[in-house]
C-alpha cells in the first residue's frame, strides 16, 4: 500500500496555526523548537528518527543530518534544512541555528531530555531557553478530514485482521500464536503492524489491564481478552478492545459484560462538543460502580488516538479537556477480577458536532462466542 499523503499545503497550514498559538500561549518568546519526531511529521512530513524543527514568525527551519538530506529534499520540498555532518554535534547544530533567533526560544519540555536541555542552555548563553508544554499536542488533538479517513481505514484494518483470524482458530494456539497470526492478517491488508505491542490475554490473565502475551492456550479458560490495532504506512492508528467466549462461560461473566457495555453506551451518549472529558469518565463509572465493581475499573476512561496511540484529550478525572469536533478518542471501560478473568470494551469515537460516532464496526452488545475445534 502506498503511503497516503495529506492534501498539498496541510503541513504548512499546520505550521501556520503552530505560530498563532505560540503567540496567544507565549507572546514572549520568538520561536518554539520542536523535539518531538512525532511532531516534526505532522508540522513537517518529514519521518525521519532525528530532527529538530526551530518555527516562529521570522523563523522556519528543520534541523537534521546527512543521512537524512536526501530524505528531507523529498518530503519537505521548498522547506529550509540544516544538514549537519559526522564533524558537528546535534547540540552544536542547533545552538548555532538558536543564535539567528532575537529573543527567548521556548522548548518542548515533555519531549527534550534535560541532559540535552542542560547542553543547550550553557551552549546557547546568548539565546534565553524557556520551556513550553503541549502547543503542538493541542493542534494534533482535532482531527482534520484527511487524518480522519486514515483512522477509519485503521478501524477497517484492525476489524478485518481480526474477524479473520478469530474465525480460522481451531484450538490448541497460544496467545502468542494468535498475536503472530493477527499481526500477519493486518500486514496482509497493508498495515506496518501492530499499534502497539498487543493485549492478548486468556482468562485470568485478563485481569491484567495490561498484559503482556504469553503461552497460555487459548482455550484453557472461558474468555479472552483481546486489545490490538493496526498502524498504517501514513503512520495514523486504531485501538480497539473485544473480551470474547471460548469455552463454559465463567460465572458472573454475562453480568460483568453487561455492566461494561452499558458503561460504553452511557459514555457514547454523553460525550459531544463542549462537554468536559472528566464528566465523560464519571457518567461511564458511575455504571460501573453502581453495578458494584467500582473497585475494578482503575483506569481511565480514554484517550486521544492519530499518529500515536495515546496522545490528548484524556478521558478520565483528572482531565482538564473539553470534547471538541474533530477529536478521536478511545472509549474503553473495563472491569478486572483478580484470578477470575477481566472484560473490556473498546471503541474508537469521532466527536461530531452531532455527538459520538463510533468508528468501529464489530458487534458487542453481546460477547462474541469462538467455536474451537
Amino acid at each position: 500500500m502506498p503511503t497516503p499523503t495529506p492534501p498539498p499545503g496541510t503541513h504548512a497550514a499546520r505550521r501556520d496555526r503552530l505560530r498563532a498559538a505560540l503567540a496567544e500561549q507565549q507572546p514572549d518568546v520568538a520561536a518554539l523548537l520542536v523535539d518531538s519526531t512525532v511532531n516534526i511529521a505532522y508540522l513537517t512530513g518529514f519521518t525521519g528518527s532525528s530532527a529538530r524543527l526551530l518555527i516562529g514568525p521570522d523563523v522556519e527551519r528543520l534541523l537534521s543530518d546527512s543521512r537524512y538530506a536526501t530524505q528531507i529534499e523529498r518530503q519537505c520540498p521548498g522547506l529550509d534544512a540544516t544538514i549537519r555532518t559526522q564533524a558537528e554535534s546535534f547540540v552544536d547544530s542547533t545552538v548555532k541555528v538558536l543564535a539567528k533567533v532575537r529573543g527567548s526560544v521556548a522548548v518542548e519540555a515533555e519531549h527534550i531530555s534535560l541532559h540535552d536541555f542542560e547542553k543547550l542552555k550553557g551552549a546557547a548563553a546568548g539565546t534565553p531557553l524557556r520551556t513550553s508544554d503541549g502547543l503542538v499536542e493541542g493542534l494534533r488533538a482535532t482531527k482534520d478530514e484527511w487524518e480522519i479517513e486514515q483512522i477509519r481505514t485503521a478501524v477497517t484494518v484492525a476489524e478485518e485482521a481480526f474477524t479473520e483470524t478469530l474465525n480460522d482458530l481451531r484450538g490448541g494456539e497460544s496467545e502468542r500464536d494468535l498475536s503472530y497470526r493477527l499481526e500477519a492478517a493486518l500486514r496482509a491488508r497493508g498495515a506496518k503492524g501492530f499499534s502497539f505491542a498487543p493485549i492478548i490475554a486468556v482468562g485470568e490473565n485478563g485481569a491484567c489491564p495490561h498484559y503482556e502475551v504469553g503461552d497460555p492456550k487459548i482455550g484453557d479458560a472461558g474468555s479472552l481478552l483481546i486489545d490490538w490495532g493496526a498502524r498504517m504506512p501514513g503512520g495514523y492508528v486504531s485501538d480497539l478492545t473485544r473480551t470474547v467466549l471460548t469455552g463454559e462461560e465463567p460465572e458472573e461473566f454475562r453480568r460483568v459484560y453487561d455492566t461494561v457495555n452499558a458503561a460504553v453506551d452511557a459514555a457514547l451518549a454523553l460525550l459531544k462538543p463542549g462537554v468536559p472529558l472528566k464528566d465523560v469518565d464519571a457518567a461511564s463509572r458511575a455504571v460501573i460502580a453502581e453495578a458494584g465493581y467500582g473497585d475494578y475499573f482503575g483506569h481511565g476512561l480514554g484517550h486521544g488516538i492519530g499518529l500515536q496511540v495515546h496522545e490528548a484529550a484524556r478521558l478520565s478525572s483528572l482531565s482538564d479537556d473539553v470534547a471538541t469536533a474533530g477529536m478521536v478518542v478511545t472509549v474503553e471501560p473495563g472491569v478486572y477480577l483478580p484470578g477470575r478473568f477481566g472484560v473490556r470494551i473498546e471503541e474508537d469515537v469521532l466527536v461530531t458536532p452531532a455527538g459520538a460516532e463510533t468508528l468501529s464496526s464489530l458487534p458487542r452488545a453481546e460477547p462474541l462466542r469462538l467455536r474451537l475445534a
